[in-house]
């Protein structure tokens, strides 16, 4: 991708497609039109705009499938991108271009759809087998009861680098003979240390901090929509600028996560964003 891209969670997306004519919306709808920046479309997208029940439906489809998409890597490979990159820097390797956007859903998606698939065509594939937008929402809805039963007991509150040093094991597993006695620079506090710390993975620094300024506040209910909305704000750090639900970017920007700068829950401040570029590099 060359071009910013924005990142609009649904409601905001639904939002274009069902009012044109409003000043925010035909602003961004112009810049989209005009090719000046990209629309992130992801998996999260795809499972709750292709919600049988959404009304909307066909103008959404028509409104994306007549913009520009940037199609977003799926959340696990987003992970996997941030854990490549950290480990190039702890052993002063090439870095890996930090690309979490493609122009093609056969290269974002690894599935086999045509370069010339459109997102109707991932949309209306989301609705025939319905048990594909079930795994993610189930797994969303499971998260949701999880934490909220651990609250302040949960491990990303009590040890919050764990669940990361649990990944970075995790790779030296996968990328290292099964067995095999590792050096002291493999161990995971040393990688991490070694990386630059939590800064060296932003996605992840987004994920936990969310989590976190929940889990905290004891009447704060957790529900399926709120992990949804968490999984869509680790896209921050490689967007020019991103919307998203009022709750979620008040906490964003509370914890003064990664890139919060970039988010908004307001459609119309998304031009002034993109007019601010270049900004701060991606920590």
């Amino acid at each position: 991708m060359t071009a910013p891209v924005i990142y609009l969670d649904t409601n905001h997306i639904s939002h274009l497609a069902r009012n044109p004519q409003d000043v925010a919306a035909a602003n961004i709808l112009a810049l989209l039109h005009s090719g000046s920046v990209d629309l992130a479309f992801s998996v999260l997208h795809m499972v709750e705009l292709s919600d049988p029940n959404f009304k909307s439906f066909p103008d959404v489809c028509r409104l994306l499938d007549s913009v520009r998409i940037a199609w977003a890597i799926l959340p696990h490979a987003l992970n996997d991108l941030e854990l490549e990159i950290a480990f190039a820097r702890a052993f002063e390797e090439k870095l890996p271009e930090p690309r979490a956007f493609f122009a093609s859903p056969k290269q974002a998606l690894n599935y086999p759809f045509p370069d010339t698939a459109l997102p109707s065509d991932a949309l209306e594939a989301m609705r025939e087998i319905p048990r594909m937008r079930d795994v993610l929402l189930n797994e969303a809805t499971d998260h949701a009861r999880e934490y909220d039963q651990v609250k302040n007991n949960a491990v990303a509150v009590t040890r919050p680098s764990e669940p990361l040093l649990s990944r970075i094991r995790d790779y030296i597993l996968k990328t290292n003979p099964a067995g095999a006695p590792l050096a002291r620079e493999f161990i995971p506090d040393s990688i991490l240390e070694r990386a630059g710390g939590l800064k060296a993975f932003p996605a992840y620094a987004i994920h936990q901090g969310l989590i976190v300024s929940r889990l905290k506040d004891p009447k704060y209910v957790t529900e399926r929509n709120t992990i949804m909305d968490e999984w869509h704000a680790v896209y921050a750090p490689y967007v020019a600028a991103m919307a998203l639900d009022r709750a979620t970017a008040q906490r964003f920007r509370s914890m003064k996560l990664p890139a919060a700068s970039r988010v908004t829950a307001k459609l119309h401040e998304i031009p002034a964003l993109l007019t601010s570029l270049p900004e701060e590099a991606d920590d």
